[in-house]
């Protein structure tokens, strides 16, 4: 509403809110304190509330001359209270005003009717989102967001499909809600199509495995280690299942390598019928180029004699391209830096790639290895190892200064030797590694780890 003065004497043209407080007192919503005054800047009790929302729905002349314990019964008596614990006079919080809210979405409409014979009558309608709003509820699972689907039939840009119904999605449905059964609100827009203005999510039974789980899948089954224990997850034979953003196309993308698997149970009934999986590696970047936007990695590789293999993206290949910074909000390759761990998600046509700048130092004390897990101790502390951890000029040895590179989710994905250096400050060392120099036949180097735990690199010729 345009701005508007001269109703309240404390509220003038001005005031951020004078246009939604005009509007507000000729609907009956709101009165002011009867001097004049509305106070605008103070805030709101419950059943300041209650009266507002009330009156909103048609209830202003039920409700008028009731005293605040009268009210409040009332309130409750339409549902108005659900989630509510506050008294009457207490003043309401932000989350208050959500809830009371989403109640009157649920609170039938009454209308008042003068009729000779009978006096005065009232006529109770729809619920208010319906009448009021034009709004309409249905249960259903999002199963198509976009391009984005748990089946080969998508949905399209710009919509969302629900239980087979397509939706205009004006509002940006996030694509982490595939899968997720809930209440869906709608409406029909101008061009005379269905379109989704709201979804809530219904309670569901949900189970997300990674990698530290260890899990395994047989007949429908999934069995991971809890507490060192075997627990089993049943899936439907009618679930539907999501690799990397597409239908899994076989059995075996159900255990990826190195990501998680998200488990839904919409139905309640201790079987779970959509399975989203996540799969990705691990790589250190070498390079970033934003002008032809790329990045080159490199990736451990047991055939290579350097130890990794140096791979680009080019993410102008991909339709979708979605960059995390290590808090988890979405940047662009701008954000990117050499020296950085990028997990990648490659989906075909979309890729997803999380950065972090995480590392520590410490001296290494142990390594093992258990149900297939390794594990690093260094500094103090144990810490997993992702399965494509990258050793750089790092040998397994013990008592070694290294700089450990974690990735987005907190787990080792390089080992770097710390400290390595030419000049030579040590009264013995321990060889690692001698070689011939590629470009001087003549040329040699030995590669010595110090007493202190440093590597130091000794050239002769």
């Amino acid at each position: 509403p345009a701005p508007e003065g001269g109703i309240f004497k404390d509220v003038t043209a001005y005031h951020y809110a004078s246009g939604y407080i005009a509007n507000l007192y000729r609907r009956g919503v709101v009165s002011g304190y009867g001097n004049t005054e509305f106070r605008p800047d103070d805030s709101v009790t419950v059943n300041e509330a209650y009266s507002m929302l009330l009156r909103l729905a048609g209830y202003g002349k039920i409700c008028y001359g009731m005293s605040e314990e009268q009210l409040a019964a009332y309130a409750g008596n339409v549902n108005l209270t659900t989630g509510i614990s506050k008294k009457g006079s207490d003043f309401l919080t932000y989350e208050d005003v959500y809830k009371m809210i989403y109640n009157l979405l649920s609170v039938k409409t009454v209308s008042l009717e003068l009729n000779s014979a009978k006096g005065v009558t009232y006529e109770y309608g729809n619920k208010f989102m319906e009448d009021i709003l034009a709004t309409y509820k249905v249960k259903g699972t999002i199963s198509s967001i976009g391009e984005y689907s748990l089946t080969n039939n998508t949905a399209g840009v710009g919509y969302v499909t629900a239980d087979g119904i397509r939706y205009a999605d004006n509002i940006g449905i996030d694509e982490d809600l595939l899968g997720y059964c809930g209440d869906i609100y709608y409406k029909k827009s101008s061009k005379n199509e269905l379109e989704i203005v709201g979804f809530m999510p219904r309670d569901t039974t949900e189970k997300i495995l990674n990698y530290k789980d260890e899990p395994e899948y047989s007949d429908y089954v999934y069995t991971y280690s809890e507490n060192k224990k075997s627990v089993k997850l049943k899936t439907s034979s009618k679930r539907d299942v999501l690799y990397n953003r597409h239908p899994a196309a076989s059995t075996s993308e159900l255990v990826p390598k190195y990501g998680t698997i998200k488990l839904i149970d919409n139905n309640d009934d201790g079987t779970y019928d959509v399975i989203i999986i996540e799969d990705r590696v691990n790589a250190w970047v070498q390079s970033v180029n934003s002008n032809e936007n790329k990045i080159t990695y490199r990736k451990a590789s047991q055939t290579s004699p350097t130890g990794y293999e140096l791979k680009d993206i080019d993410l102008d290949l991909y339709d979708k391209v979605h960059i995390y910074n290590t808090d988890g909000y979405e940047t662009d390759i701008g954000s990117v830096k050499a020296g950085m761990i990028i997990s990648i998600t490659d989906c075909g046509d979309e890729i997803i790639i999380r950065t972090s700048e995480k590392s520590a130092t410490g001296i290494v004390s142990g390594i093992s290895e258990e149900n297939g897990l390794k594990y690093i101790t260094a500094g103090g502390e144990r810490m997993l190892m992702s399965p494509d951890c990258y050793y750089n000029n790092y040998y397994g040895g013990l008592s070694v200064a290294v700089t450990l590179y974690f990735d987005f989710f907190g787990n080792v994905a390089e080992i770097n030797l710390g400290g390595e250096r030419a000049e030579i400050g040590w009264k013995f060392g321990y060889l690692i590694k001698a070689y011939l120099s590629d470009d001087d036949e003549d040329e040699g180097c030995l590669k010595l780890l110090t007493e202190s735990g440093n590597m130091a690199t000794l050239k002769f010729n």
